[in-house]
């Protein structure tokens, strides 16, 4: 996965892309994540995102699957 994909959310708002505003370790969950606090250039629209490693996602969907 490159960065440019990371960057590509689109705003529920009015669909425009969205930008990352700010980004940050985050540690509150027992395992290394990144907090992400994004904006919409256009309508102003703000949300916060908790990006976990892809292997760690896997780790705590599987145990959901069971």
């Amino acid at each position: 996965m490159n960065s440019t994909h990371l960057n590509c959310f689109e705003c529920p708002r009015c669909g425009t892309k969205m930008r990352t505003q700010d980004s940050r370790p985050h540690d509150a969950y027992g395992f290394s994540t990144v907090r992400r606090r994004k904006v919409c250039g256009s309508c102003g629209f703000r949300v916060s995102t908790v990006e976990v490693h892809a292997a760690v996602a896997h780790t705590l969907f599987a145990e959901d699957a069971e």
